[in-house]
């Protein structure tokens, strides 16, 4: 008998512990969506059933509130769906908005990266590494980012020749990998000729939707305390492992053998062992990464901000170009237009790809960045409140510790901020006549913590693109919209994209 009033005890505590949990936003002014226990708002995602970026999507579309609550699990948390709110938490505000609020374990050096750093920590780092994505640096890694290029124009061309098609977004991740693997690790890489190369079997330890890794990830970005209770890493052993070694090696290499090359890796060897990099004469080093005190940095902390460059870099970069092509297929027009400005720009640069020729080209851009909106392959951003904030405008005020959801994927297909935005439009950037809202366009971010190396993706990117519409033409044939997989972080193509290539005319 005892121990049946005993199982009524805990079960009524635990029942009002979760009526409690559950009805904090009914307790605020703030407009809340309804949640499903024992999930909260992000059921799809938590079942395996969505994306994390397509399940907070889902929530984006299902209010017309500026800021509304939500539960991530039995976190609660705001999601901001007002694009100058957005601006001002990520930008004018940022100081109330610094951390990312996503897992930090300063005890685990290889996760520990400029992505989950947070405050002093996180200024630091970004300090001593904003010198190594200047223009100056940018430049003298061309000339191995333009040889991969070549690789990758070379495979297509088997495929021209014989009118065949190509699948292209497995093409464009082997020549992204082969970008990282070269100018990250300082290795000699080649996916693109052997899609079997050893080096994309680190894909496998990151996108593989094992039920482990769709909880490091539900934990590090929703619910951070699942990963403290449980005293898991949001990177598995053998991810970690495998970057220290290769950046272990690599440094061991390039030292007993007085090796020298212009890559992020190099610069990460002079960080640990001068606690700077050395400057370019590049005006955008900012007084802060000069005055940066030296600060040496271990293997380890090398080996994470290596590790951030391989999961940001190589399928944002893969993807970019992929579905730029995508839709140019589908837009001969378009694609016509882009192949005009590519051969009237190289024409006037003696045919050389170089960073002044690619930085000539506005139509090129455009296309890029209305790819970027329509399918950004990071879909939402989190911040956290780091001081009570009140709401402009609004009796609301954002407590300190509050959790902050930004989708982009519904900023940036939302009519509101961009005119029919399931159209690929690359003139709605144009500087005569703009069609859409700056403050809405933030596929690498916003503000102090913008995305560090958004002009070498963006350069990579054009150097893919250029590199392939400089000699060949691209038909269509995938039916409908593409669609994704609900097991990752990003939007992951489920399926392919296969693209008819012709030797251009």
């Amino acid at each position: 008998m005892f121990i049946f009033y005993l199982l009524i005890v805990l079960f009524s505590v635990l029942y009002f512990y979760i009526k409690h949990v559950y009805s904090f936003w009914e307790r605020t002014k703030f407009p809340y969506i309804k949640p499903t226990i024992p999930f909260g708002n992000v059921s799809e995602c938590s079942m395996g059933r969505q994306c994390m970026g397509m399940n907070l999507y889902d929530l984006y579309k299902s209010s017309n509130e500026p800021i509304v609550g939500i539960y991530l699990l039995f976190r609660p948390a705001l999601l901001a769906r007002d694009a100058d709110l957005v601006k001002k938490i990520l930008s004018t505000d940022a100081n109330s908005f610094y951390d990312r609020g996503i897992y930090h374990n300063p005890n685990d050096p290889i996760a520990n990266n400029m992505l989950m750093m947070t405050g002093q920590e996180w200024r630091t780092t970004r300090a001593k590494l904003t010198p190594t994505f200047t223009s100056g640096k940018l430049k003298s890694m061309m000339p191995a980012i333009i040889s991969i290029g070549e690789r990758l124009r070379k495979q297509v061309a088997n495929a021209a020749d014989t009118n065949g098609s190509i699948e292209i977004k497995d093409l464009t991740i082997r020549f992204a990998m082969d970008v990282v693997g070269t100018v990250a690790f300082g290795l000699n890489v080649n996916t693109i000729e052997d899609a079997n190369d050893p080096f994309r079997d680190i894909e496998k330890l990151v996108n593989n939707g094992e039920i482990i890794n769709r909880l490091r990830l539900i934990g590090a970005f929703f619910c951070p305390k699942i990963l403290d209770v449980l005293r898991m890493s949001s990177l598995s052993d053998e991810f970690k492992s495998h970057m220290v070694k290769i950046v272990n090696d690599t440094m061991t290499y390039r030292e007993e053998n007085n090796v020298t090359r212009k890559d992020f890796i190099q610069l990460l060897m002079e960080l640990r062992k001068t606690g700077q990099v050395r400057g370019d004469d590049d005006a955008e080093i900012t007084e802060q990464s000069k005055n940066n005190p030296k600060e040496f940095m271990t293997i380890e902390q090398c080996a994470a901000q290596v590790a951030l460059f391989y999961l940001a870099g190589f399928d944002t970069t893969a993807s970019a170009v992929a579905y730029t092509l995508f839709e140019l297929s589908r837009n001969p027009e378009l694609m016509q237009r882009l192949h005009e400005e590519v051969d009237e720009v190289l024409e006037r640069h003696n045919n050389v790809i170089s960073y002044e020729s690619i930085n000539e080209m506005p139509f090129l851009e455009h296309c890029v960045m209305e790819s970027l909106r329509m399918y950004p392959t990071l879909p939402f951003l989190n911040r956290i409140c780091t001081k009570d904030y009140p709401i402009p405008n609004t009796d609301l005020v954002i407590k300190e510790g509050t959790p902050i959801i930004i989708s982009h994927l519904g900023l940036m297909r939302d009519a509101k901020n961009f005119p029919e935005p399931f159209k690929y439009m690359p003139d709605r950037y144009s500087e005569d006549n703009p069609n859409y809202n700056p403050a809405a366009l933030i596929p690498f971010g916003d503000g102090p913590r913008t995305c560090i190396g958004l002009r070498m993706g963006k350069m990579v990117t054009k150097i893919g693109l250029i590199m392939l519409l400089q000699k060949y033409d691209f038909e269509c044939l995938k039916k409908g919209e593409l669609e994704f997989d609900n097991h990752s972080v990003t939007l992951v193509l489920r399926g392919g994209i296969d693209l008819n290539v012709l030797h251009r005319k």
